[in-house]
């Protein structure tokens, strides 16, 4: 993933604020105001939602309904740009308008959630317990950058789809335009737990 597309970044908090909170009808800003590791990154998402010009609440998002955003679309020519992009083949490929689209964001923004999680999970559960069996330091850092280079993949097909602009991340930019919390979110973390 290229990690200055504001996609990208975009991308990332929204897996951790949809691990922390995975009802969609608690997405909401009175009720996330108690929980400021919560509250402060919907704030965020919901800022760098405008900066991409996606009009739809967050809740819609992760359900794919921000493909379209609203005006009528070719979704073949989006699919096509999405297999052009990434040079997959398309020759026989035939298309079922925006059921195509649509699916192909869901399974793909739901499993790379999964991964994201299942991921971090595993290589801070290792990295505690590699003291008590000698140093596989080596070994594990081989395999985070393996997974890393397979499920990059996913992610530019999701950022692409996301903002086929690739806009930048650019924070003073997102704080001044968009209402982005400036707060350091990790710190509001370790104050929280």
């Amino acid at each position: 993933m290229v990690q200055d597309l504001l996609s990208s970044k975009f991308l990332i908090t929204l897996f951790e604020f949809h691990i922390m909170k995975s009802n969609f009808n608690e997405w909401e800003e009175a009720i996330l105001k108690e929980t400021p590791p919560l509250y402060y990154r919907f704030l965020q998402l919901n800022s760098m939602l405008k900066a991409m010009e996606i009009d739809c609440r967050l809740s819609d998002f992760v359900k794919g309904l921000f493909l379209g955003n609203g005006v009528i679309i070719e979704y073949e020519d989006i699919y096509r740009d999405i297999l052009n992009e990434f040079k997959i083949p398309i020759d026989d490929i035939k298309f079922n308008e925006q059921g195509d689209v649509f699916v192909s964001f869901l399974a793909l923004y739901f499993f790379r959630k999964t991964l994201y999680h299942s991921f971090h999970e595993s290589l801070t559960i290792l990295r505690d317990g590699a003291g008590n069996y000698g140093n596989p330091e080596r070994i594990l850092k081989y395999l985070e950058i393996e997974l890393n280079r397979k499920i990059e993949f996913i992610d530019n097909i999701l950022c692409f789809m996301i903002d086929p602009k690739k806009r930048k991340f650019d924070a003073k930019i997102l704080i001044e335009k968009y209402g982005y919390p400036d707060v350091d979110i990790y710190e509001i973390d370790l104050e929280w737990v």
